[in-house]
Parts: C-alpha cells; structure tokens; sequence
C-alpha cells in the first residue's frame, strides 16, 4: 500500500463506481472476434451468458466496456473484501485480496495517478479535490490482464455462493428486438426476467408467483468493420 502523500489503492476505488461508459480509455482493442451485424454479436453473447463464460462475454465488448466491466469487477471485489472482513469471512476476503494482487499493482496505480494528478492540478492529491477521471484511467490502464482478471473473478463468485449454499439462477434472456441502426453505432432490447438469488434447492420462485420482466436495453458499435456490444 501506498504511504506519505501517496493515495492509496484502496481508498480511492470506490468514488469511481459513479463513473459511466462515457469515460474515455485510450487502451488497445485486443478483443479477438467481431461480428458481421449487431444480431449476430448479441446472438453470440446470449450463448456466451448461457454458458456462464465471463472470457467470451468480455471479448464481444468495445474496448471502453472492457474498462468499465474491469472497473465494476474490481469495485466488487472491494466492495465484497470490505464485507466479508466485517463479518469474519476472513477466508474469502484473503482470496479476493490475492486475485486483485495477482492482476494489479496497487503502488503502480496509485503512483501514476499521483503523478498525472500534479501534472493536471498542480497540487497534491492528498490535500485536493479527487480527479475521478484520471484515477479511472490509472486503474484501466495498469490491470495485467483484462480478460483473466474479469474471469477470474466471476469464478470466484460462483464458488463462493456455492460455499455459503446459495445458488444465483441465470435470468433468461429472449431475443434481440427493435434494432436500430445508426451508421457505426446501433441500438435494441431484449427482455430478461429477473430471477433472484436463493438457497440451494429452493426455487426462485413462489408457487403461483410471476417473475419480474426486464426490458433490457442494449447498444452496439462497429470497431475496425465489425460490430461488438457496447453496453455492460
């Protein structure tokens, strides 16, 4: 962790969560695969989702998605590391503390920002305003790898709700409707209904009870004549 005047990792995660995908990230597009229309990559990440693959779904992401997706992954984990401290799941919050220390370096993050924060301002970052923009771009900019972070941490999840003998049903997702294309950039929706996390054995549902329907919207963009999802 970091020490002096330095910021710490920790300490400033949380205020980018109110972040969007407008924020700008200038990474390199590494995803593999693009898509000859918006359908056919939403087709290939309803299949992906069915599949519980975090690896693919993140591949059929824009580069920014791929930022916010680390982003939010990384927010969870604190979030989580934070909680299960407070109630003495020490275990797991020592896992969650190895996968971010495994795809991260706190002392690199916190030292660009640091850095590009008195090249910005002027000022010391531990006695200013924050700069969410910059700590965001800090945080992108130094995960190792994207994919495997992202990965790594669905999985954990997964194992750890099965531990705690919980069991977190995949809300089905119907097709792709009202598709409209603008030049590179596209729009739609899906409907999903929402089925709630429960005890293992238990249905998520009440006899007789309906499940919640969500009209899920859905934004696409063509990257380098392909198209790629281009919402979380």
């Amino acid at each position: 962790m970091c020490s002096g005047s330095k910021v710490s990792f920790a300490a400033l995660l949380i205020p980018l969560f109110l972040l969007t995908a407008s924020c700008a990230n200038s990474g390199d597009d590494k995803t593999p695969n693009r898509y000859p229309s918006p359908k056919a990559v939403f087709d290939a990440y309803r299949e992906a989702r069915a599949k519980r693959d975090a690896w693919a779904v993140f591949s059929l992401s824009t580069p920014q998605v791929q930022s916010d997706t680390v982003f939010g992954s990384l927010f969870s984990c604190m979030e989580r590391q934070g909680t299960d401290t407070i109630k003495g799941w020490r275990s797991e919050a020592e896992e969650i503390g190895r996968i971010v220390g495994k795809y991260f370096d706190d002392q690199a993050v916190a030292d660009e920002y640091n850095n590009q924060y008195k090249k910005k301002h002027g000022t010391d970052p531990l006695t200013s305003p924050h700069d969410d923009k910059l700590w965001y771009d800090a945080v992108t900019a130094h995960v190792k790898d994207k994919a495997g972070f992202v990965e790594a941490v669905a999985k954990h999840f997964e194992e750890s709700a099965a531990k705690r003998h919980e069991q977190d049903p995949l809300s089905p997702l119907g097709d792709l409707e009202v598709l409209v294309v603008h030049g590179e950039t596209a729009t739609g929706h899906a409907k999903m209904t929402i089925l709630p996390r429960v005890a293992a054995g238990e249905s998520p549902l009440r006899p007789g009870q309906s499940p919640a329907i969500y009209d899920k919207p859905f934004k696409f963009r063509r990257v380098n004549g392909g198209w790629l999802l281009d919402s979380l």
